[in-house]
C-alpha cells in the first residue's frame, strides 16, 4: 500500500505538471516587439520574439523561441540593412512540448530614396505654343520607400502643386529658357531624404505680330520699278516662307530674305498693265512647327501712278487730214489723254519740233492721284501751207514715260 500511494502521488504530480503546462501553453501567444516605424537604410535591426507568460514557458522542457533562418533566439539582430530586405517577413516561431507550433510575423519597411539620379521631370524637349496651350510636366521617381512626396518650385504656379504633375500655361516669349524643380521628399525623414529634379523650358512660338507691309517710296504713290516689301518679325524659329502678292496686274513676290529675326520678301511694282491706279497687296507667313498657330494676314491698298496715256489725237477727227489752202479750212487738233496730276500734254509740228498751243496738266492744280481724262485741243484757224507737217502730242507721266501719237495735215499751195 506503501508504495502504490507513492506511485499515485507521482501519477498526480505527473498529470498536474502536464496540465499546468497544458493550459499555460494555450494562454501565451507569441508577439514581435521591434522598431515600429521604417527603419532608414544602413541602419540595424533589433527584434525580440516575446508574449505573456513567455519566459515561464521558456523554462518548460522541449519549449523554445526562434526567428527560423535568422536566429536560434528570441533575439533578432541585423546590421547594415539593405533596400533589397524591404517587405521581407520575419517569422517568429513559439514551440511549446507537447503543443502545436505557433507564429508571430513581422514584415520589415525600409526606408531610402529618393536620389537625384532617380528623380526626373517628364516632358517634352521642345513645347509648341502661342501662349495659349497648357504644358503638362510629370515628376517621376524611382526605387524609393515610401513613395516620396512631392512639391514644384518654379516661377509659375501649377494647378495641382502638391502633385506629380504640374500644369500650366508659359508665356512666349517670356519663359523661354525658365526652369521648373520638382522636390521629392521622404515622408518618414523629409530634411534627410530629398532629391531635386529640374526641367528647362524650350519653347517654340509663332510671331506675335502680323506681317508688316511697307514701301520705300519717296512719295505716297507707287511708279513702275518701286519695291514693296513685307516683313514678317519674330518667332522660334522663324517662319519658314513669305507669301507676298499684290493685284493690278497680278505680282509674285522674289524670293525670301532671311535676317536674324525676320524673314521678309518683296514685290516689284509694274504698271505697264495696270487698270486702276490702286494696288491691293496680301501677305501672309508660314509657320512650319504648327501653321495653324499662324494665321495673321495683312493687307495694303496702295496707290499707282501708272503711265499717262494718249487715248486718241485726231485732226479733223481723223488721223490724216488734206486740205486746200485757198479754202481757209480749219485744221482741229484733240489729243485724249488719261493721267493724273503730275502728267502734263503737249503738242508739237515736226521740223524743227516747233510747240504748238499750250502745255496742260491733265488734272489742272488738283493734287490727288486719283486717274482723270483730259482732251488737249488746238485750232488752225485758216490752214496754210506753212501749217503743212506732222503734228505729235506728247503725254508726259511726270517721272520719266512719254507717251506720243502723230497726225498729219497736208496743205495743197497751188
Amino acid at each position: 500500500m506503501y508504495l502504490t500511494g507513492k506511485m499515485s502521488c507521482f501519477v498526480l504530480i505527473v498529470v498536474v505538471f502536464v496540465h499546468v503546462t497544458n493550459t499555460l501553453a494555450q494562454t501565451v501567444f507569441p508577439e514581435t516587439k521591434c522598431f515600429e516605424k521604417p527603419i532608414p537604410e544602413d541602419a540595424s535591426l533589433s527584434c525580440d520574439c516575446t508574449g505573456n507568460g513567455t519566459e515561464k514557458v521558456a523554462q518548460l522542457p522541449g519549449s523554445s523561441f526562434s526567428w527560423p533562418g535568422y536566429s536560434n533566439t528570441s533575439a533578432l539582430r541585423l546590421n547594415n540593412i539593405r533596400r533589397e530586405l524591404n517587405g521581407t517577413v520575419f517569422v517568429c516561431l513559439m514551440q511549446v512540448a507537447g503543443e502545436e507550433n505557433r507564429t508571430a510575423n513581422y514584415t520589415l519597411q525600409v526606408v531610402f530614396g529618393p536620389s537625384d539620379d532617380n528623380t526626373a521631370v517628364m516632358g517634352p524637349s521642345t513645347f509648341i505654343t502661342d501662349g495659349s496651350r497648357d504644358l503638362n510636366l510629370t515628376c517621376t521617381v524611382t526605387d524609393a520607400h515610401p513613395p516620396p512626396r512631392i512639391s514644384w518650385s518654379s516661377p509659375f504656379t501649377c494647378d495641382t502643386p502638391d502633385s506629380h504633375i504640374c500644369v500650366f500655361k508659359p508665356r512666349v516669349p517670356e519663359d523661354d529658357g525658365k526652369g521648373v524643380v520638382c522636390i521629392a521628399t521622404n515622408p518618414v525623414f523629409p530634411p534627410v531624404k530629398a532629391a531635386w529634379a529640374y526641367y528647362f523650358l524650350n519653347l517654340s512660338y509663332p510671331p506675335q505680330t502680323e506681317p508688316e507691309i511697307s514701301a520705300n517710296l519717296p512719295t505716297e504713290v507707287l511708279r513702275s520699278g518701286n519695291t514693296v516689301t513685307c516683313t514678317v518679325a519674330g518667332g522660334k524659329p522663324l517662319v519658314s516662307s513669305v507669301i507676298f502678292t499684290c493685284t493690278n496686274p497680278t505680282l509674285s513676290d522674289r524670293d525670301d530674305v532671311i535676317g536674324e529675326t525676320s524673314v521678309s520678301s518683296s514685290v516689284v511694282i509694274d504698271t505697264a498693265l495696270a487698270t486702276a491706279n490702286v494696288t491691293v497687296c496680301t501677305c501672309s507667313a508660314v509657320w512650319d512647327p504648327d501653321p495653324q498657330l499662324y494665321a495673321n494676314t495683312s493687307e495694303a491698298e496702295l496707290l499707282l501712278e501708272y503711265q499717262a496715256t494718249v487715248n486718241k489725237f485726231t485732226v479733223n477727227s481723223t488721223n490724216d487730214l488734206s486740205v486746200l489752202e485757198d479754202d481757209n479750212s480749219s485744221a482741229v487738233f484733240q489729243c485724249d489723254v488719261t493721267g493724273r496730276s503730275s502728267a502734263r500734254v503737249s503738242m508739237r509740228k515736226r521740223g524743227g519740233w516747233m510747240s504748238v498751243g499750250n502745255t496742260e496738266d491733265v488734272t489742272g492744280n488738283e493734287t490727288d492721284s486719283v486717274q482723270r481724262t483730259l482732251v488737249h485741243t488746238y485750232t488752225v484757224t485758216s490752214a496754210k501751207c506753212e501749217d503743212m507737217g506732222t503734228y505729235t502730242c506728247t503725254a508726259e507721266s511726270g517721272f520719266g514715260d512719254i507717251i506720243s501719237d502723230s497726225v498729219r495735215l497736208t496743205v495743197s499751195c497751188e
